[in-house]
This record gives C-alpha cells, sequence and structure tokens, in this order.
C-alpha cells in the first residue's frame, strides 16, 4: 500500500463548489446591473455647461451642477429617486441644473475642485463657486443644501 493520495476520482463537492462560485457570480453581476443602470433622464436639466450658463445669464439665477458618471451606484440612486422628488423640484426652480458628466466635463471638474461622484456644486450665473455637497444625500439634506446656497 502506498502513502501516495489517490488523486483518480475528484472530491464529491467540486460540483458543489462549482455551482456555489457560478451563482455567487451571477449574483454579483445582478447587483452591479440593477446598482449602476440608467436613471431615466432628468426633466428640465441642462446637459451642457455653455447652455445651462446662457440661461442662467439670461435669468439671474444660480446654477446647480451635478458632476456624475456613467458606473456610479450613488450617482444613479440619486438620479433616480432624490434629484426627481416633488421637494427636491420645487427648490430646484430657483436654479438653472445641468447633469455633467466628469469623464466629458474634466477641465471644468478640475476647476471646480470635483473629488469625486456625486458632487453638487452652485455657482452664480457667471460660474463663481458658491457651495459645493460630495456624496449621495437624502431628500431633506439635499434640499436643507439648496436652501442654504441660495442665502449664501
Amino acid at each position: 500500500m502506498s502513502d501516495q493520495p489517490n488523486h483518480s476520482n475528484p472530491p464529491e463537492d467540486s460540483g458543489k463548489n462549482l455551482w456555489f462560485l457560478m451563482f455567487m457570480i451571477l449574483g454579483f453581476v445582478i447587483i452591479f446591473w440593477w446598482t449602476t443602470r440608467p436613471a431615466p433622464a432628468l426633466e428640465g436639466w441642462y446637459t451642457d455647461y455653455a447652455d445651462a450658463q446662457l440661461v442662467a445669464q439670461q435669468n439671474s439665477k444660480p446654477m446647480l451642477l451635478a458632476f456624475s458618471m456613467n458606473s456610479c451606484p450613488p450617482c444613479r440612486e440619486m438620479e433616480r429617486d432624490i434629484l426627481p422628488n416633488q421637494k427636491v423640484a420645487a427648490a430646484l426652480c430657483d436654479f438653472v441644473p445641468a447633469k455633467l458628466d466628469m469623464f466629458k466635463n474634466i477641465q471644468l471638474a478640475r476647476k471646480y475642485a470635483v473629488p469625486g461622484a456625486p458632487t453638487y456644486i452652485v455657482t452664480d450665473e457667471y460660474g463663481e463657486l458658491i457651495s459645493s455637497a460630495v456624496g449621495p444625500h437624502s431628500v431633506n439634506e439635499f434640499v436643507r443644501f439648496l436652501d442654504d446656497a441660495k442665502k449664501k
């Protein structure tokens, strides 16, 4: 009899381990897809900084610049659940909102020292910084941020 282990028959649970691994990978893919799925377009939001600034200057209103990225789950959450909320929409009446992709607007993101996504920048109609907020917020927190920015 040999002291060498018998490797001719694989362990019985190797099939179970493979199924478990496949299940975990599938779960990760579904979670990633769900958290990064595109949000519906935000009604009344500009996607071009120059257009937003022109409207802001014509109406003497501050701008809200929302910097985001496509692969950012907190950005999608804000766009789906917070920004379309009625309380937020009412507070935004005093602003010209613009949703800007960080990578397509890299110079602008650098100008305002945007550290990551989502970042919200309030400027006057000429682009001078008034206030900023980083990360996801609740409805009440976001409305408070906008109200505080209006007072500055």
